[in-house]
């Protein structure tokens, strides 16, 4: 009987204290999950993911940096771009990316200035190029480029070389246009420059000349080809001979105009220049030697060796549309 008392004691003992721990853990069951949710994001924020990995381990990979490290840069930098804002905060090489890059774009000025060799008249487009590079780099990067008064010294002396062609241009452009016949058309406000060797009859010689054309909205060149003779060759494509180099021109046969009188013949044509036009007559202006040939069908042919004389009037009218087209 007392045996069996102390039993029913302690197994409502036992019960009392199993209702109450489940009690308690009811309880308390709400504070336990939020810890273990703070203690995750705690867990969470001191780690990095292996996208923060893979960036650090390619800036590591970086190591000295060369002319040759463009291409290694630029993957460490897409590979942080890639990262969200959380991850970029754990990034503990990040400065580093930062002196790889200023010291790389450095290295490209530099390479460029030293590779600028004889500044001319023509320097101008690798000039700005670098310039703009200098430009854009970071604070950083400029104070890396050593030879930056190489570059300043070479800018200088394409201003000066430029400004000395100006003026060239200028005087020859003025002294060139005194030679000139002008005709004017009021109505269109419109001038023509004539070489003092231009003819000023169409039938009076062969030639291959031109003339400038100038209005308040633009200059131009037209060119004059003009076969005289007694013979018909009804040409329709013309060939150079400059110096020894050919050029072959194709002319379109119905605008080519044909007239004649007293036994002669002529034709001709009068046509705006484009740039290959320009450049041939500038050849045929520099040249030694120039020939012009008048070809039809059938064999009939005519050769016209440019004289001295037209040469200068081509390198007049050609300074001139220069000093006209800059105003």
């Amino acid at each position: 009987s007392f045996l069996q008392g102390e039993d029913d004691r302690t197994n409502r003992v036992l019960l009392f204290t199993t209702e109450k721990g489940e009690t308690d853990m009811k309880k308390h069951t709400p504070i336990i999950a939020l810890l273990i949710l703070l203690l995750a994001l705690s867990l969470t924020a001191c780690g990095k993911s292996q996208a923060t990995t893979d960036a650090e381990d390619l800036i590591n990979a970086i190591g000295e940096v060369t002319l040759d490290s463009g291409a290694m840069i630029e993957a460490a930098e897409n590979a942080v771009a890639a990262l969200s804002d959380e991850e970029r905060e754990t990034l503990t090489n990040m400065t580093a990316l930062t002196a790889a890059r200023d010291q790389y774009d450095a290295l490209v000025i530099i390479n460029d200035i030293d590779s600028l060799g004889e500044i001319t008249e023509d320097s101008g487009p690798i000039l700005n190029s670098i310039r703009e590079k200098y430009d854009s780099a970071s604070a950083g990067a400029q104070s890396a480029v050593t030879n930056y008064d190489a570059l300043t010294a070479a800018e200088a002396k394409y201003t000066s070389l430029v400004e000395a062609a100006a003026e060239k241009l200028r005087a020859e452009g003025e002294a060139a246009l005194a030679t000139m016949r002008v005709e004017e058309d009021k109505v269109r406000k419109t001038s023509f420059y004539y070489p003092s060797s231009f003819p000023e009859y169409i039938n009076d010689r062969s030639y291959a000349l031109c003339y400038v054309g100038d209005s308040e909205s633009s200059t131009w060149v037209r060119i004059v080809y003009d076969y005289v003779g007694k013979d018909w060759v009804f040409w329709k494509e013309l060939i150079f001979l400059v110096d020894g180099n050919t050029y072959t021109r194709t002319i379109n046969y119905f605008d080519i105009e044909h007239d004649n009188s007293g036994g002669q013949v002529w034709e001709y044509i009068d046509f705006t220049a484009d740039e290959d036009d320009l450049k041939l007559f500038a050849a045929i202006a520099a040249s030694d030697e120039a020939i012009v040939r008048f070809e039809g069908d059938g064999g009939k042919r005519y050769d016209l060796t440019v004289s001295q004389e037209d040469k200068d009037s081509i390198r007049d009218v050609l300074a001139v549309y220069e000093y006209l087209r800059n105003q």
